[in-house]
């Protein structure tokens, strides 16, 4: 699959769901995030009400906090000036490698190139 030609918010689903072999209800965030969502109930002047809670924001693509464990559990390798119009590269092994203007977008496509090989 060609991942360079899916948004943000699209990677960002797929590695969610290649972590956890599925996902919960969610919606887009800002800047491309994975918002997770649950609905809650309450009773308000007598009346029963359901309502939306976000309950936590994924976003590997722009998040350190999110990708870091990710590039260090798989030993994805980030290199800088990776071609020459200056883009980052992610590399696992010399075969598997994405190219980014965010070196976290590049290491999370890397990443879903890694887990579509063990899917084969």
């Amino acid at each position: 699959m060609d991942y360079s030609k899916k948004s943000d918010f699209e990677i960002n689903w797929r590695v969610f769901v290649a972590l956890h072999d599925g996902a919960p209800d969610f919606k887009e965030g800002e800047n491309g995030a994975m918002v997770v969502t649950f609905t809650a109930n309450d009773v308000q002047l007598g009346e029963h009400v359901e309502f939306e809670v976000e309950a936590e924001s994924f976003n590997p693509c722009n998040s350190w906090a999110d990708a870091g464990p990710i590039i260090r559990k798989n030993s994805i390798s980030l290199i800088s000036d990776w071609n020459e119009e200056g883009l980052w590269g992610a590399t696992f092994r010399p075969w598997i490698y994405s190219e980014h203007e965010n070196p976290l977008r590049a290491a999370m496509e890397c990443y879903l190139m890694m887990h579509d090989k063990e899917e084969e």
